[in-house]
């Protein structure tokens, strides 16, 4: 009979049905901001990766490069590059309208005939050089 009066007062539609629109609407919200939140952090952490995968595609080359400069530095057909460090540099200039290079920096030291050098290759990111 559909629903009931109570005390012979009108009849009352149960709080379950008040604001259904509304309330789905914000659940319809709330999933499309989960789901951008989670594609953002998924980004993020392929971002990550890529930057390790740069690094290493580049060493090589960047270690070629070091030995060749060192062992024309210190006269020395010998030098023997070291691998110090290595890290991603963030461009100086980066907003919504402008990207600057991302760049990997190498500090390698060369060693070789009684000598010793440290320097620091970089390689841009788009480029196939050091």
């Amino acid at each position: 009979m559909g629903v009931q009066q109570s005390f012979g007062g009108p009849a009352q539609q149960p709080k379950l049905c008040k604001g259904t629109a509304l309330a789905r609407k914000r659940r319809s919200l709330m999933c499309q901001a989960s789901r951008f939140l989670v594609l953002l952090v998924v980004l993020a952490v392929a971002g990550c990766a890529t930057q390790g995968q740069f690094l290493d595609s580049k060493q090589a080359m960047a270690m070629q490069t070091a030995v060749s400069r060192g062992q024309f530095e210190m006269h020395c057909p010998e030098a023997q590059p070291t691998l110090i460090s290595r890290e991603v540099i963030q461009p100086a200039l980066q907003g919504p309208w402008v990207q600057g290079i991302q760049r990997a920096e190498y500090t390698i030291g060369g060693a070789g005939c009684d000598k010793r050098t440290l320097g620091k290759q970089t390689c841009k990111i788009p480029d196939e050089s050091c």
